[in-house]
């Protein structure tokens, strides 16, 4: 998790809620069937040091799988959506916590044996995939469903309106109930939260918090996301 960058986790986020929210299960394979592991070359140096070092964690993100007509793989993908910077330097925070035991095995009479060896990331940007495996099929099905139909953006503000955090368990309720969406013919399944909205609070107002949130998650909404969704969600 550590090499991961917070994109990675809104792309992973992302996925989560496509597939449960149309009815799909959850498959490792068809994630390595839609996606690929994206290395970026992230350089740090210290004070006081000549070298530059390559970062180890905070290095991988996730973008759609490209085509390849030997493995039979089309790309399928949500519309474009992500933030390009993250501030207030969030590598400092990203799954470090620092824990003092004493001892002798240094010179300042503290020692960290919890601390893991940092080692060179050796990574597999398309990892091989299963399509036998059970889920695969329903699990890819249901993520082209909601690509063809609901943009990046979207999926983002759905779950922050739910106020649910997608990548955790047991949120999704059993219920679900037929929406027709965009220009579809049919309606698709969807699931019922039975959600109340609180005193005191208008939609205007909901929709102002969630789009401020999605924001911080996603950036500023722009023309390159705009034409992406017009690309996957053509009607």
């Amino acid at each position: 998790m550590h090499h991961l960058t917070p994109n990675a986790i809104v792309q992973l986020s992302k996925f989560f809620w496509a597939v449960r929210t149309f009815g799909g299960p959850i498959s490792s394979d068809a994630f390595c069937r839609l996606y690929e592991l994206h290395p970026q070359g992230r350089k740090i140096s210290f004070e006081g040091e000549n070298q530059v070092y390559i970062a180890q964690s905070g290095c991988c993100t996730f973008v759609p799988r490209r085509n390849n007509k030997t493995l039979r793989i089309e790309r399928v993908e949500l519309s474009y959506c992500h933030k390009n910077k993250w501030e207030d330097d969030w590598v400092q925070y990203w799954f470090y916590a620092k824990i003092d035991f004493s001892g002798t095995s240094s010179s300042s009479g503290v020692s960290h044996p919890l601390a893991s060896k940092v080692l060179t990331l050796e990574h597999v940007k398309q990892p091989d995939f299963k399509r036998s495996v059970p889920g695969f099929k329903d699990c890819c099905d249901a993520f082209a469903a909601a690509a063809r139909l609901i943009s990046g953006r979207d999926l983002i503000e759905e779950y922050l309106a739910a106020k649910v955090w997608s990548l955790t368990s047991n949120w999704l309720p059993g219920v679900f109930t037929k929406v027709k969406l965009g220009g579809m013919k049919e309606p698709v399944p969807y699931p019922t939260f039975g959600l109340a909205k609180l005193a005191g609070l208008t939609d205007e107002m909901i929709v102002e918090e969630v789009k401020h949130d999605a924001v911080t998650l996603a950036g500023p909404y722009h023309w390159k996301e705009y034409q992406s969704f017009v690309d996957c969600c053509p009607n």
